[in-house]
C-alpha cells in the first residue's frame, strides 16, 4: 500500500515507516519487489463462487483483523495469498499522532482476538509486541535498583544495551525516511516507531487479557 500524492505529510511519514522492516516486521505493509506469499491482503476482490464453495463468511464481531480472519478461512481451504509489486493500493493514513497511536492499539487488540480465535496461527514474532510493553517496566525497576545501590553497573548495562540498540535502529530508519521525503520534518518518524510498537503491544496485551 502506498500513499496518494495529496496525502498529508504526516500520512506519508506513516507510510514510509510501515514499509520498512523496522516498522512492518515483514508484514504485508513492507515494501517488496517480489511476488511473495502473505497471510492477508487488504482491499482485494474475490470470486463469489469460491466464497460460496468454501463457505467463507465475514465475522462482523471482529472490529480489527477482520480481513485477516476472512483470508485465513481461504488459506485453511488450501488457497494461497500473494502480494504482487505491481498491484498497488493508495491509502490515506492517519493525520495526527493520537489517531495513529489509537489505530495501533486497535490493531494489537484485533491481532490478539484473532489469535484467541485461531490459536494454531501463533508464531514467535506475534509475541514481539509484548516486549515493548513489558521490557520498559523491567528497565525502570532495574534503573531504580541501580540508582538505589542494589544493583551493580554490569547488570544495569545488560538491561540498558537493548534500549540503546533500539534507539540506534530508530535513528537509522528515521534518517532514511527523512532522506526519502527530502524534508527534515521526516525526523518525526523517530516518534512514530515507538508509538507504533508500544501502541500495538499495549493493544495486544489488552486483547489477550480483556478479549471482550
Amino acid at each position: 500500500m502506498f500513499f496518494p500524492q495529496d496525502d498529508s505529510f504526516f500520512g506519508k511519514i506513516i507510510a514510509y515507516s510501515q514499509q520498512t522492516f523496522f516498522g512492518g516486521f515483514g508484514t504485508s505493509y513492507t515494501a517488496s519487489q517480489k511476488i511473495v506469499p502473505v497471510e492477508t491482503v487488504a482491499f482485494a476482490l474475490y470470486k463469489r463462487s469460491i466464497l460460496d464453495k468454501e463457505q467463507v463468511t465475514y465475522d462482523e464481531t471482529m472490529t480489527q483483523c477482520e480481513d485477516t480472519d476472512f483470508n485465513y478461512q481461504l488459506i485453511k481451504s488450501g488457497y494461497y495469498l500473494l502480494r504482487h509489486p505491481q498491484a498497488l493500493v493508495h491509502q490515506y493514513r492517519r493525520s495526527n499522532l493520537q489517531q495513529f497511536y489509537q489505530q495501533m492499539v486497535n490493531y494489537g487488540k484485533g491481532r490478539a482476538k484473532f489469535l484467541l480465535k485461531y490459536p494454531e496461527t501463533l508464531k514467535w514474532y506475534h509475541t514481539l509486541p509484548l516486549i515493548f510493553v513489558i521490557y520498559p517496566i523491567f528497565f525502570l525497576i532495574t534503573l531504580f535498583l541501580y540508582l538505589s545501590g542494589f544493583l551493580g553497573l554490569n547488570i544495569f548495562l545488560v538491561f540498558l544495551i537493548p534500549i540503546v540498540l533500539y534507539l540506534v535502529m530508530d535513528l537509522i530508519y528515521t534518517i532514511r525516511i527523512a532522506a526519502k521525503l527530502g524534508n527534515w520534518k521526516g525526523i518525526y518518524s523517530i516518534i512514530m516507531f515507538p508509538l507504533e510498537h508500544f501502541g500495538y503491544g499495549w493493544g495486544f496485551l489488552k486483547g489477550l487479557l480483556w478479549s471482550n
